[in-house]
């Protein structure tokens, strides 16, 4: 009686990065197993970069391979790289109304929103801790982390209550 053996495919794994990847056999008609990108030895390593997807057609990033589908034929994989992604959230501690939170990547200047206002409050500023020891500048600062910034209020004094204060 016959026995059938499956058909080897070899898959080429390629990068946008310069990194050594190891190509891999996998017999037609089974699945293959997504690369741990954390064993492979990188010649430029960022920790601002991360796995976008892998993809049948290049830089081009369009074609996305789902590992859940088998292979039946030789062909090539790219992992495509990109600039990780970081999220800016504003604390309001109590006061007005909180900007959206920005998605942004690492070292991109973030643009400032409007001032937020509350009745009987000024605002202060922005700051980088709870304190309010470093404050933050939209136009020197670009950040690679997730972050929060700080609104700073100070409560505004009507002006009949410092004529009554002084005895006016």
């Amino acid at each position: 009686f016959a026995r059938w053996i499956g058909i080897p495919c070899r898959v080429w794994f390629r990068s946008n990065m310069p990194c050594r990847l190891t190509n891999e056999y996998v017999t037609s008609g089974s699945l293959l197993t997504k690369p741990n990108m954390n064993s492979y030895e990188y010649e430029y390593r960022s920790d601002d970069l991360e796995i976008k997807g892998w993809y049948l057609d290049g830089e081009a990033a369009q074609i996305p391979w789902d590992f859940s589908r088998p292979v039946y034929a030789d062909m090539e994989l790219y992992v495509y790289w990109g600039a990780r992604e970081y999220t800016l959230t504003y604390e309001m501690n109590g006061h007005g109304t909180a900007p959206e939170s920005v998605t942004y990547t690492a070292y991109t200047k973030i643009p400032a929103p409007a001032d937020p206002t509350d009745e009987g409050y000024e605002f202060c500023g922005w700051y980088e801790d709870e304190a309010f020891v470093f404050d933050w500048s939209f136009d020197d600062f670009t950040h690679a982390d997730n972050m929060t910034l700080y609104a700073k209020w100070k409560a505004v004094v009507p002006e009949d209550v410092i004529g009554d204060v002084n005895g006016d």
